[in-house]
Order: structure tokens, then sequence, then C-alpha cells
């Protein structure tokens, strides 16, 4: 099993053997704290023979002090692969966890994701003060 893309986004659909992602980030700019964010974590899965039956993904968003501000999961089916080794395919699933969690504080901040109960993925996500406009 591989994760081929991770990210937090504005929003994500996938149709068609397409995947939308729009307003895809690696950083979360807040007013001030405490500050609550909302979005989707976006997560493709390519998938391999051996990876055939039911998995739990889940995701979640820590703090630099490990700390989870947010967690969902959701299971999903790898159907069999065809016997036939001259066919090329290809198994992909995409997951989708609407989050919105609160942001105590500013920094460093990981987006992880687990299958089965290990972890296989992470990606930064930063969180600062956007400075505000006095006028």
């Amino acid at each position: 099993m591989k994760i081929d893309i991770l990210a937090f986004c504005d929003f994500a659909a996938f149709y068609t053997g397409k995947l939308c992602i729009m307003g895809a980030a690696d950083m979360i700019a807040v007013g001030g704290f405490p500050a609550i964010a909302r979005g989707n974590i976006v997560i493709k899965l390519q998938f391999e023979p051996k990876d055939v039956g039911v998995h739990i993904i889940k995701s979640d968003i820590t703090d630099e002090d490990c700390k989870a501000l947010t967690s969902s999961q959701s299971d999903i089916r790898v159907e069999r692969f065809e016997d036939d080794p001259t066919k090329y395919q290809l198994k992909t699933q995409v997951v989708c966890h609407p989050v919105q969690f609160q942001i105590p504080k500013p920094g460093f901040h990981n987006i992880g994701v687990s299958v089965d109960g290990h972890y296989v993925h992470s990606t930064p996500l930063i969180v600062l003060v956007f400075p505000q406009k006095r006028g």
C-alpha cells in the first residue's frame, strides 16, 4: 500500500477517476488564538495484490507536543485483483475526512496517517498568526 497524496484542503471530490482538490495548503494562517480550523484531510492510496481485504485508515492532526487536535477514521475494502498477470491493474481509493478542530497555539503541526494501527505517512502543517491590517 502506498500513499500518493496526503493533504489538508478546503474541498475535495473524487469522480470518474479524477481527484479534485481545492485550497490545499501546508500552512494555516489565523487572526489569533485559540482559532477554529475547518477543512478536509485527503488521502489517496494505491494498492497491491497483497493489500486485498478490509483496512482501517486513520488520520490525525497533532501539534508540536504530539497532542491530537483532531482524529478521524474510516474502513476501506480492497477488492481482489484479477489473476491475469499480463493485465495492468491499478487500484486506488480516496479517503476524505472532514475535520473541524481548535488550534490553541502557533507552531509546527503534523498530519499523520495510520493503516490498521501502523503509522505509515505524515506531512507538516504550519500554523501562524496572520498580521491584522490596521485601518
